[in-house]
């Protein structure tokens, strides 16, 4: 509770004292979603109202981004800089309302439109590429990731696979919304990022379900450790086609969510 009351009083500063742009520039669709360095080390996932999480060498930074309407000095401070509209970039706020350690900016570079610039201090700068196929809301068309507490509430009968007996190791369940096959529990690790921004990881089965259906979750204790996600789940719809996806935990509010990767 006191970490969400000291979320509210910045986004209330922000609008007090930030020059926010128009509607359209107050976007955050061109960044949302989950961006990485092209060696994992550096993990940034941002939600479509601007709460951010930044994962890398310096451990976990999280807070809002807002928005700079004013250009002024950024053209001397980066002359190859493309600006989001009409000299919009997102500047990085901490949870208490301070800037960000060296004054973190986000931006799109002109050379390489397609990736995300972290720009933090003068010389800084790490590239983003952005993960294919995430979502922040937890559910696929298919299946819904959520903490096994509440996807069992007035739930009668479900599944359960233990992956890790490790004290700090969580229980979630997967829900199905339409019946799928060949269901598996994966253990991932990270490959690396294609240019195309494809997430690729190396998996192996711990845990193969012939059929997942609505109404009986799956319920898998796994430990959540590292930086990037070392557990995934793979299916196949009702059209026959395979769908893998990692999962994660949002360092803004711990919700779980999924992402598509590639093998």
């Amino acid at each position: 509770m006191k970490k969400l009351w000291g979320l509210w009083a910045l986004c209330a500063l922000l609008a007090l004292f930030l020059p926010w742009g128009s509607a359209e520039e107050e976007s955050f669709a061109p960044v949302t979603g989950e961006w990485f360095d092209e060696d994992g080390v550096s993990r940034l996932f941002i939600d479509t109202e601007g709460f951010f999480s930044l994962t890398d060498e310096n451990g976990l930074t999280s807070g809002l981004l807002a928005f700079s309407g004013s250009t002024d000095d950024a053209e001397d401070a980066l002359p190859e800089a493309e600006w989001l509209g009409e000299g919009v970039r997102y500047v990085m706020y901490l949870e208490n309302g301070d800037p960000a350690p060296g004054d973190a900016w986000l931006f799109f570079d002109a050379e390489y439109p397609e990736e995300l610039v972290f720009l933090c201090g003068e010389t800084a700068r790490v590239y983003l590429r952005q993960a294919q196929g995430g979502t922040a809301t937890g559910e696929t068309a298919d299946v819904k990731v959520q903490w096994a507490p509440d996807a069992l509430r007035g739930v009668a009968a479900y599944d359960e696979f233990v992956a890790s007996r490790d004290p700090m190791a969580a229980r979630i369940a997967f829900t199905a919304e339409n019946d799928v096959r060949d269901f598996q529990v994966l253990a991932l690790t990270f490959d690396g990022i294609f240019d195309d921004g494809t997430v690729f990881f190396s998996s192996e089965p711990l845990y193969t379900q012939p059929v997942l259906q609505p109404g009986r979750p799956l319920v898998v204790t796994l430990l959540f450790e590292g930086d990037m996600p070392s557990a995934g789940i793979s299916y196949v719809d009702q059209a026959g086609q395979l769908h893998r996806f990692a999962v994660d935990m949002s360092g803004k509010d711990g919700e779980l969510y999924l992402w598509k990767f590639g093998l």
